[in-house]
């Protein structure tokens, strides 16, 4: 969602009607307001605790505001989809989310899809609820929704809690490809020359003029996918060798049972994260550097009372070790500053 394409409460569709309603980007103005007006209660709170900011969505600032932002599906070369906006009158609920998001998705049933979405561990939980809730044209079936692949985008990933979000990771997702799940947050830029004009139309002037912004946007996309894709295809084929001889080497430096254990597990946790034990989460927290620091005197320290060691220096080599690395830490800063 971006909360910087506002509309300030100037006019209305009865003096001011939308005449492109539902025929572009947006979606049709009056079964979508139909549909919120059933969820004017719809309070979620997020459970996941890198997110607590989601909490305070319902409570932001909207007074003299028709709209306080714009939802919007992308598909993975960025392009805007067919009805896959909707405004947004109090935050990113989920009510408005569902509604966009299947409005969209009906166009292209058959399509294999993974959708990448900032709090989507939150808003897959009640997906089967949410779905039923929708105008019957709307409605996607349970197998349609099990077919389906959920994501974290890898800028917003890092944002939360560790466990139980490597099954959103792209980096771990079989077919997702080498994507950073973040088309939307670039499709955005385009929109903020005329947000600031925008914000004081009527309902017509703003759907026409996002509709004709996004509709240029998308065609100069289409004109140089081509040439893009010809470039990333060059691209991959550099990096597949190079990745390939370095996975290579990697694991020929590990026992071949132990690899053929490994992969049987991962085989498992890839048919269903929900219940397997997450082979990407450490399950034990490493030794910080302190306690490695505190174990290696110790021993240092039992080995000279023991009379098994002595040293010519004036520093030990835990010592010695130690200052080598923050003269290397601070070699580090400084070439970086």
């Amino acid at each position: 969602a971006c909360f910087r394409v506002k509309r300030y409460e100037v006019s209305n569709v009865t003096k001011d009607p939308i005449i492109d309603d539902g025929w572009a980007y947006f979606v049709a103005e009056r079964p979508y307001k139909e549909f919120l007006a059933t969820h004017n209660n719809q309070d979620e709170m997020s459970t996941c605790t890198g997110l607590s900011a989601i909490d305070h969505a319902n409570t932001k600032f909207s007074k003299g505001y028709a709209l306080t932002g714009v939802g919007a599906i992308v598909c993975s070369h960025e392009i805007i989809m067919r009805n896959g906006v909707g405004d947004l009158q109090k935050g990113e609920r989920y009510c408005n989310m569902d509604y966009i998001y299947t409005s969209a998705l009906k166009h292209r049933p058959d399509v294999n899809k993974l959708t990448c979405y900032d709090i989507v561990c939150q808003w897959t939980k009640h997906i089967h609820e949410h779905v039923a809730k929708l105008p019957s044209a709307l409605q996607i079936t349970l197998a349609d929704l099990q077919e389906l692949l959920w994501a974290i985008g890898k800028l917003h990933w890092h944002s939360h809690k560790a466990a139980g979000h490597s099954r959103y990771s792209l980096n771990y997702i079989p077919g997702a490809g080498r994507v950073d799940g973040e088309y939307i947050e670039r499709d955005w830029w385009v929109t903020q020359p005329i947000t600031s004009s925008t914000k004081l139309m009527g309902p017509r002037g703003h759907h026409s003029s996002l509709n004709d912004t996004w509709a240029y946007a998308n065609w100069r996309k289409v004109v140089g996918l081509a040439t893009h894709l010809a470039k990333q295809y060059k691209m991959a084929r550099i990096e597949y060798r190079e990745q390939l001889d370095d996975h290579s080497a990697f694991t020929n430096g590990f026992d071949s049972h132990l690899i053929k254990t490994w992969l049987e597990e991962l085989d498992e946790w890839e048919k269903n994260p929900a219940d397997e034990k997450d082979p990407y989460l450490a399950h034990r927290a490493d030794p910080t550097e302190i306690e490695i620091q505190g174990s290696l005197l110790e021993e240092e320290e039992a080995a000279m009372m023991n009379c098994k060691t002595t040293f010519k220096h004036d520093i030990s080599p835990v010592d010695f070790v130690t200052a080598g690395l923050d003269i290397e830490e601070q070699q580090y800063i400084f070439h970086n500053v």
